[in-house]
């Protein structure tokens, strides 16, 4: 394992708290607008996430790396290297500790010490890639989803398997906690979605819809929806009261690789593998915005925390910021 020698900053709890009072303001409608290059790599970037503070972006992709990037100067911050083939998932522990977990095509998840580079816990068992890779919300769990047909759940400080869920006919392609921590969804090949207890591993549904494999499955903050995007060309958004399919959303005209619901669950962003990012608005169904934001295929999209802003990264080796007005 290497690491570029490039100095960390972590932000003090009373900073953390200026940057979320900030931050709180950012509420409104969106125009994307022209996207602001962030960084650029060379090679895909697969996977995505910003840390808690909304200050720092962790990236990863063909390259074997986790990258750092300042998200106000545009600057890598640090590099590490821990993985021995394609990183596809990154995921900061949400609860503000210096974690953050990475998974890949070699079988295996890391969860690594921001501050000092190293690695915490190697999480082995699975027996094929992991295209997943999530901590729970109180950061004590972690779970990824794998081409094996299972998810994994781990004790997040110690790397022991707690749970294997199994069920799925295919391989999985994505891995989501509730906001409450007690379900987790994940959805794959066999083009239907399991949502499991979190505490015992039980099936407790199944959702089908989808005509093609599932590639990523969201939870709204506030609980109430389910969101999923898949090779069909839709993204779909289920009603966890009733689990029924409430909306199809349609208009990217290609595969539907990534999604995710702002902090207020009040906006969908999805992104396809013809390079489009389209949002909509959840309750009326009507489009807010779509846009050519990379010009290869994308890969991964998000809400900056409690904002409307929307961060996009595609195979093109670019991260854009998209500013919402």
């Amino acid at each position: 394992m290497r690491r570029d020698r490039i100095s960390w900053r972590w932000l003090s709890i009373g900073a953390l708290a200026a940057v979320a009072a900030v931050a709180a303001i950012a509420w409104g409608a969106i125009v994307l607008g022209r996207g602001d290059e962030v960084a650029h790599q060379e090679g895909a970037i697969f996977g995505l996430a910003v840390s808690p503070d909304s200050l720092t972006i962790a990236t990863c992709g063909v390259d074997r790396s986790v990258r750092f990037w300042d998200l106000e100067s545009k600057s890598k911050i640090d590099a590490f290297y821990g993985h021995e083939a394609i990183v596809t998932a990154v995921d900061f522990d949400p609860t503000g500790a210096a974690r953050l977990v990475s998974a890949g095509l070699d079988n295996k998840a890391v969860v690594w010490d921001i501050a000092t580079a190293r690695d915490l816990a190697t999480l082995q068992g699975h027996t094929d890639r992991i295209e997943g890779a999530v901590f729970d919300p109180k950061g004590e769990t972690i779970a990824t989803a794998s081409w094996d047909k299972t998810v994994r759940i781990w004790n997040a400080d110690t790397g022991q398997t707690l749970r294997i869920l199994k069920g799925p006919r295919e391989g999985l392609n994505c891995v989501a906690f509730s906001p409450n921590g007690r379900l987790v969804a994940s959805g794959g090949w066999d083009q239907r979605i399991y949502l499991w207890n979190a505490s015992d591993g039980a099936v407790t549904k199944v959702l089908s819809g989808h005509k093609g494999g599932i590639f990523d499955v969201a939870f709204s903050k506030d609980g109430r929806w389910l969101a999923s995007s898949a090779w069909d060309g839709t993204a779909r958004v289920w009603d966890l009261r009733t689990f029924a399919n409430s909306k199809t959303f349609e208009g990217i005209e290609e595969r539907v690789v990534d999604v995710a619901f702002s902090d207020d669950s009040t906006r969908l962003a999805a992104c396809g593998d013809g390079g489009r990012l389209i949002v909509w608005n959840v309750e009326d169904g009507s489009q807010i915005e779509s846009i050519w934001a990379h010009s290869g295929p994308a890969a991964c999209v998000l809400f900056l925390p409690n904002s409307h802003r929307i961060l996009s990264s595609g195979e093109d080796g670019v991260l854009r910021r998209w500013t919402g007005e």
